[in-house]
């Protein structure tokens, strides 16, 4: 097993500071990305399905969505930081995933509307600056009956209840292991 350690350097060429580490056999699944591909099944993603991950990081659960979606599928990865979808595209490339996307950006995806099946936001409301708006994308591309996935650390569930539910835009679902569903609410957008 081999550590990968990259120093996360934006757009302008600045360093913020983050190394992004990577740990795992290229080609092989490690215990966190068969982890990840249980986790998804069980929540009712499966083949041919589209799934934006944001906030994807080194892309755990990326590579996990584009195992369960399959060739037919498609996996949107967005981030923030250049580098760890680098680090994406590289790994889904080895392991011959070629339904993988990755998408530079902390809000706006360029996806089309409702042409999701899942969102996920993995640790991704705690640290957004404009929970809002990443909602409001987030209803913007995911199909009517398109569901919402919230998995966070470090922040209580009545939080992110009333973080998600706020705009009418989402109800819930309940939860399944350590997530929490949403479903889309149809006929309620407005622009935020």
């Amino acid at each position: 097993m081999a550590w990968l350690w990259q120093r996360d350097i934006d757009n302008e060429k600045r360093t913020p500071g983050v190394i992004v580490k990577f740990r795992g056999k290229v080609g092989h699944r490690d215990f966190r990305t068969a982890g990840a591909e249980a986790d998804l099944r069980s929540l009712g993603l499966g083949t041919g399905g589209v799934v934006l991950d944001f906030g994807c990081g080194t892309g755990v659960y990326t590579i996990a969505a584009a195992r369960v979606v399959g060739p037919s599928g498609r996996v949107h990865a967005v981030d923030l930081h250049p580098t760890a979808l680098e680090m994406i595209e590289r790994r889904a490339s080895s392991l011959g995933l070629h339904n993988v996307d990755t998408i530079y950006s902390d809000l706006e995806t360029g996806v089309d509307d409702e042409s999701v099946d899942a969102v996920l936001f993995y640790d991704v409301l705690r640290r957004a600056k404009r929970r809002r708006e990443l909602l409001s994308e987030a209803y913007r591309v995911v199909k009517e009956d398109g569901l919402l996935l919230i998995r966070q650390t470090r922040m209580r569930e009545d939080r992110i209840h009333d973080v998600v539910l706020k705009d009418g835009l989402f109800c819930y679902l309940g939860k399944h292991g350590k997530t929490m569903k949403y479903r889309k609410i149809e006929g309620t957008f407005h622009e935020i």
